[in-house]
Order: C-alpha cells, then structure tokens, then sequence
C-alpha cells in the first residue's frame, strides 16, 4: 500500500460529519417523541394547569395545548414546536445535496481532478 492510497478523501470526512450530524439530530427528535406524553405539559414549570400534549411533524415536534377558562370565558393557548426545526431540515438536505455533487463531480477535488497518486511530482 502506498501512501496515497492510505490518505482519506476530505469528502469522506464530510460525508462522515453529515451522516453523524443527520443521526444526531434524529435521535434527538426520535428521544422528544418518545418522551412526549399526552399528560406532560405543564403550563409553566412549576404550575398545576396541565395541558394535552401531541406530537406534530409540522415542524417537528410537541404541541401543547392548554384550556383556561376565567370569569366565564373560555382561552385556548397553543404551543408550537419552533418554526427553526424546518431551517435544520434544510441545512441537513443542502448540506447532504452538496456532498454528492462533490462526490459526482470527481470525489471532491478541484476541477473535478482526481489526486495525483504518485507523490514525486
């Protein structure tokens, strides 16, 4: 084995970051899932008003819904999973696309070259 064939491509470590970032992200989402009941959603952190809780993939995410009512009227107060989850979405899909236009375009080396394997010149 020569040195150039040991050397690891930049786009593999690239590669390698967004898949571990993509996994990242989905487990951390998948644990939010799992941990989102029906009957966890306090109004504040230390109330008793506690409200329904449903998972929504719009974005991504726990909605809570509380109903109050007061001096006769009724309230519905609704919270939503952040809007910014769909800008993760985003970078992970650009981010992914542009690796394998790197990858299509020859391995992601300028030009479109391929590495020069013998290391004399």
């Amino acid at each position: 084995m020569t040195n150039a064939s040991k050397r690891i491509s930049p786009l593999h470590v690239w590669a390698g970051i967004w898949i571990l970032s993509v996994l990242l992200w989905s487990a951390l989402l998948a644990v939010e899932w799992y941990a989102s009941d029906a009957s966890g959603c306090p109004l504040t952190g230390d109330s008793s008003v506690q409200g329904t809780g449903t998972w929504n993939w719009s974005p991504p995410g726990r909605t809570c819904v509380w109903v109050i009512e007061s001096r006769g009227e009724t309230y519905t107060i609704t919270e939503n999973p952040p809007a910014s989850r769909w800008g993760m979405v985003a970078l992970f899909l650009l981010w992914g696309g542009s690796l394998a236009t790197l990858a299509r375009n020859g391995r992601g080396e300028p030009n479109g070259s391929t590495p020069d394997p013998s290391p004399d010149r």
